[in-house]
């Protein structure tokens, strides 16, 4: 179980340690590590079992994306070095604020409305390849 700092539970496994799960990672030795966090963690197929601890796994960015200015007390804009299909703003719980279509390497959201924070960006290219970046409101 993943939880806040307030106890509000974020997301929760139910695994066991035979197959079709990963049966090396039996609590005995291996553990499991989730193979790509944009996998759903649900299925025993998104989840590997390791004898060594690998950490988090370097993510090359599908693309580069930018956000200026970043913090920001209103507007801020997204460039892309992909055509963008599409970008989505939410906040750290996970409930999405803005989604606007793009069609273009540039876009601009209106944070002005809401509160000082950090949010999420998602962006994704008209080749079908998402970026995720954070957003910094004053």
């Amino acid at each position: 179980m993943l939880a806040d700092a307030w106890g509000n539970i974020i997301d929760e496994v139910t695994y066991a340690d035979t197959l079709p799960w990963p049966i090396n990672a039996d609590g005995h030795g291996d553990f499991l590590i989730l193979i790509d966090p944009d996998l759903d963690n649900a299925l025993p197929e998104s989840w590997m079992s390791a004898d060594v601890f690998v950490g988090v796994p370097d993510r090359t960015p599908a693309f580069k994306l930018t956000v200026t200015p970043n913090p920001t007390t209103g507007l801020a804009r997204i460039e892309s070095e992909k055509p963008l299909l599409r970008v989505s703003l939410t906040d750290l719980q996970g409930r999405v604020l803005i989604e606007e279509p793009v069609n273009d390497v540039f876009a601009v959201i209106d944070l002005t409305d809401l509160p000082p924070g950090i949010y999420l960006l998602k962006a994704l290219s008209c080749d079908g390849e998402t970026q995720v970046g954070k957003i910094v409101k004053k």
